[in-house]
């Protein structure tokens, strides 16, 4: 299949002089784009390590494994074809049948012990399956098919995180492994103050809770997701200037808030509306804040009016982000 040259390129940083011949391979067409430009932008936190990661070592590592050089084919193809409306189609399904192909190889390759592997192998694997979802999911408006693909999104993405740390205590661990875990909510932020607002949205969460006919478990569950999120925004402003801890949530609430999540039991949504404010107030970055903005709206949406009250902090927060449902990116574009 020959595919569309991408536009001309103007990076960010320092990147090798790919060919951009309209003779290259589908192949190559896809991974120029994928390092001028999807690498600079898939990771919600720019530190130096995670950047030459995603630019540099993934494409090195998918030398050697086509699976991971499939995905990374393939995002970049979902990213072009956002870019690019009118040739969105051809994108698409290079992308499609891609996805496909990493998937298949990626089971048979990893038919043993996936401990035994190589971990940033899997790591880069997994989090290029997550972007994808997001990237292939279509934002619907109807708020029971969105929030159901972010809530699938959510528990795909705390997969990765929980690879990386359970390969720091392996024999095999990667020295480095720190500089990817590091963004995902290591360290400690200053704390930030709460206001009244912030109190009386968690007290009244609390009351919600004690009044519920849920099992005591579940009850007790929900009890601790509260107090975590509390400490969540102890760490994260309502308002950050980047997305460094808005999804440190994710990994820090229990395991069975996930499950009571994905039940849609209506506390557990309310507190993950709480837990996406930032990042509806953050800095935008591409599918994520997109993504985030709707699931937030979704939420609120299937609560409805008899949750208005306990979720005025909440509403009026994502209601005025500036978050915008856009293709991020095209800063990167210099199209003649």
């Amino acid at each position: 299949m020959r595919l569309p040259v991408p536009p001309g390129v103007v990076p960010s940083g320092p990147t090798s002089q790919i060919s951009s011949s309209p003779k290259r391979s589908a192949e190559d067409a896809l991974l120029y784009h994928w390092h001028t430009n999807t690498s600079l932008i898939i990771s919600v936190v720019k530190t130096p390590e995670i950047q030459a990661f995603w630019q540099t070592e993934a494409p090195w590592l998918a030398q050697s494994h086509p699976f991971l050089m499939h995905s990374l084919a393939a995002l970049a193809g979902l990213h072009l074809a956002q870019l690019i409306p009118d040739q969105s189609q051809a994108y698409l399904k290079e992308a499609r049948v891609r996805q496909v192909q990493a998937s298949n190889l990626f089971r048979s390759w990893a038919a043993g012990t996936l401990e035994k592997r190589n971990f940033r192998v899997i790591f880069a694997f997994a989090v290029l399956t997550m972007v994808s979802y997001l990237a292939t999911e279509p934002i619907t408006g109807n708020n029971s098919l969105d929030l159901a693909h972010f809530i699938t999104w959510v528990n795909l993405f705390r997969y990765p995180h929980r690879l990386v740390r359970s390969s720091l205590f392996s024999s095999n661990n990667d020295p480095d492994a720190l500089a990817i875990l590091r963004p995902f909510g290591e360290g400690k932020p200053p704390t930030q103050l709460r206001d009244r607002a912030m109190i009386d949205s968690f007290e009244s969460l609390r009351s919600a809770n004690a009044n519920s006919t849920m099992s005591s478990p579940d009850s007790q569950t929900l009890s601790d997701s509260i107090d975590v999120v509390e400490k969540f925004f102890e760490v994260t402003p309502v308002r950050p200037p980047d997305l460094m801890t808005t999804a440190s949530w994710m990994f820090m609430l229990p395991e069975d808030f996930f499950t009571l999540l994905t039940q849609r039991t209506e506390i557990a949504i309310a507190l993950m509306a709480h837990c996406l404010m930032p990042t509806c107030n953050a800095p935008p970055v591409w599918l994520v804040t997109k993504w985030s903005k709707r699931a937030a709206e979704a939420s609120l949406g299937i609560l409805g009016d008899r949750w208005q009250t306990r979720m005025h902090w909440a509403s009026t927060e994502i209601q005025s982000s500036s978050a915008e449902i856009y293709v991020f990116g095209m800063d990167y574009l210099a199209i003649p």
